[in-house]
């Protein structure tokens, strides 16, 4: 909680006196291609690391984590005869209400409104509505701090895993596996395009970062052939997960109680500057200088903008916000790439000659061939856009400076009462029955606590999150001038 995020990109790296700068290149790949076309173009032969997010890049808008609870929620109602009987009548979209089999239908909207009523209302306010409504967004900053990301994210993630832990691991991976094979249509990056790009580029190392469990990166990385994953982590036992615990949600919402709470401990989420640092502990070269790396996200709601602050490349697909040409002063990025991406569907389509073969979820489709936009040519264009983001970078760090003292109080008190949830975690774990029906009033009365001094820290870093949100925007401001010269590219 005493970390200012924002700080790292346009603050404490200062150059001579200048927080931000403009990447060296960026090009928009227009007329939708297919990735190992896009690989061609952004990956260079000598990458030494590619790290690919999940979620809506492996897939074309698709989440996989999402899809996994409403397949939890399915499988719970419909029961095991939902593959034989069923598979052949469903979607590819989260939602399955089978009208032939009413009392099973009317059970699983029932469990669905109970898991993600709460959660899914949560990021839809706080993170989808935010991402598109200035006003929003500023209250999201308001309340969760300078850095809200990770916060909004915790409680889908961690309503998630408390189901998942309902269930063996086996069991978790078969409903990963069965929203795979579902989900093929829509695959932008198989497992035959990294092998391809492995021949490529001989000394690469490809890596899955994402948000979602470790165990859905577990089926994930078999799919594709990946050389190593980091996921979002909870403890292990006895070939079950154990359920995580988080302030603002509420304890419970699955039917049925855990064998075991995660310790606060061993719940990692990787999410933002978090996957920065897991990868920096599992590969310890990958952010040195020198060695060529390329993140590839959709980007869709801004969570992976610290790629653009560690990588030599970054590139968003099928995003709706592509990353923007302004870094912090102390970023290796040299190039960004934008490209809307084929799915598999879309090459088949294409290739058979259909018309219309583009998805209809791609509500505008670009055209044309690529624009690159030298920093030479950005520059002037952006000086304004500069001017104002160094003007409030610097005032970011005053109001850093100013608060020290009370964040690092403020982290001191969360570290106490984090240590008595640990306590309470381990006693709920080794105790019986009548023990853990005590041990849950004491933990939620624990939560509550915390809830409340991040609502006091939130409220403390007041100033810091007002001048953190209107650099943001300025940042976020960068891109339309992309946007300007991309529209006027020749077809």
């Amino acid at each position: 909680m005493n970390e200012l995020k924002p700080l790292r990109r346009f603050g404490t790296g200062a150059v001579g006196g200048t927080y931000a700068l403009v990447v060296d290149r960026l090009t928009v790949h227009g007329a939708p291609i297919d990735f190992r076309e896009l690989c061609r173009r952004a990956v260079p032969a000598d990458a030494r690391y590619l790290v690919l997010d999940l979620d809506r890049t492996i897939h074309h808008e698709r989440n996989i984590g999402e899809l996994v609870g409403w397949e939890y929620c399915s499988r719970t109602a419909y029961g095991s005869a939902l593959d034989s009987a069923t598979e052949g009548r469903r979607g590819l979209g989260r939602f399955f209400v089978d009208r032939k089999r009413p009392v099973a239908a009317a059970r699983y909207l029932i469990l669905g409104a109970r898991l993600w009523a709460y959660p899914g209302l949560f990021y839809l306010w706080w993170g989808k509505i935010a991402a598109r409504v200035a006003a929003q967004r500023r209250r999201a900053y308001q309340a969760f701090g300078p850095d809200p990301v990770q916060q909004i994210q915790e409680i889908p993630q961690t309503a998630l895993l408390q189901q998942l832990a309902t269930v063996p691991l086996d069991t978790v991976h078969e409903l990963v596996r069965a929203v795979w094979r579902r989900q093929e249509p829509d695959l932008v990056i198989s497992r035959e395009d990294l092998a391809w790009l492995r021949q490529r580029c001989p000394n690469l190392e490809i890596v899955l970062s994402s948000a979602s469990p470790q165990a859905v990166l577990e089926v994930a990385a078999a799919e594709l052939g990946v050389d190593a994953f980091i996921g979002t982590e909870v403890e292990q036992r006895d070939g079950r997960l154990s359920a995580p615990l988080l302030h603002g949600l509420p304890l419970l919402l699955v039917p049925e109680r855990p064998h075991r709470f995660s310790p606060p401990s061993r719940y990692r989420l990787n999410v933002g500057y978090e996957k920065i640092r897991r990868l920096a502990e599992r590969f310890p070269d990958l952010f040195r200088p020198g060695v060529v790396s390329v993140g590839i996200s959709d980007n869709g709601y801004g969570e992976d903008g610290a790629f653009a602050e560690h990588f030599t490349h970054v590139v968003d697909v099928n995003s709706r916000v592509p990353f923007p040409p302004v870094v912090g002063a102390s970023s290796p990025l040299r190039e960004i790439h934008s490209a809307a991406v084929l799915t598999r569907r879309e090459q088949e389509r294409r290739q058979a000659g259909e018309a219309g073969w583009t998805d209809p979820r791609r509500k505008k489709v670009p055209t044309g061939g690529p624009r690159t936009f030298e920093r030479a040519e950005l520059e002037p264009r952006l000086a304004g856009v500069l001017k104002e983001i160094e003007r409030l970078a610097a005032r970011l760090t005053l109001a850093d400076r100013d608060l020290s003292a009370r964040r690092a109080e403020a982290a001191r008190e969360e570290d106490r009462l984090g240590a008595k949830v640990e306590a309470m975690v381990a006693s709920y774990n080794g105790g019986d029955g009548p023990h853990r029906e005590h041990m849950l009033e004491s933990l939620r009365d624990q939560l509550d606590a915390l809830g409340g001094l991040r609502r006091s820290f939130a409220a403390l870093v007041r100033p810091l999150s007002d001048a953190a949100f209107e650099l943001s925007e300025w940042v976020d401001s960068s891109r339309q001038v992309v946007s300007r010269g991309a529209q006027a590219a020749p077809s």
